[in-house]
């Protein structure tokens, strides 16, 4: 699997590593998004900057927006930052932020780490949000499909 997930207290951070496969991207999206008790405040850290190139068209951009749009997210405040290490992930980024504007969930793309998590970290009015729990690693394949949660 080159795609990973570790819950980090209230952040979800999705690791990609060499070529990812668009389905892969899609269930570790789902992942992401199932749990429940982080919606009302959902943080994903998609860290794509060990993905040289993504094979996603724009039907799988729309999977994604579509996988979105039924994880039955709150109207305000779920972010997904989409982290690239290249200029080609940074432009899917882009695509996929557009693609997801009509939705309940604010989507940026970052070069940089601390800028990602500066604004995921960001609340309405400016303020802090509390800073994150240690990472704890998730093993996925203990967990079931379509969630992404602690043991």
């Amino acid at each position: 699997m080159s795609v990973r997930c570790v819950l980090e207290g209230e952040r979800v951070r999705l690791i990609g590593a060499g070529d990812v496969p668009p389905r892969e991207m899609e269930d570790a999206f789902r992942r992401a998004l199932a749990p429940a008790h982080l919606q009302a405040k959902l943080q994903v850290l998609w860290d794509l900057r060990q993905v040289p190139n993504l094979g996603l068209t724009e039907q799988h951009l729309r999977t994604l927006r579509q996988i979105a749009a039924e994880a039955g997210l709150p109207f305000l405040g779920a972010r997904v930052a989409w982290l690239a290490g290249t200029p080609v992930v940074f432009g899917i980024g882009c695509m996929f932020r557009g693609k997801a504007a009509t939705l309940p969930l604010d989507v940026e793309v970052f070069r940089d780490e601390p800028a990602a998590f500066a604004w995921l970290g960001a609340r309405e009015g400016g303020g802090p949000r509390r800073p994150p729990a240690p990472a704890r690693a998730i093993d996925t394949a203990t967990l079931p499909a379509a969630s992404c949660r602690p043991d």
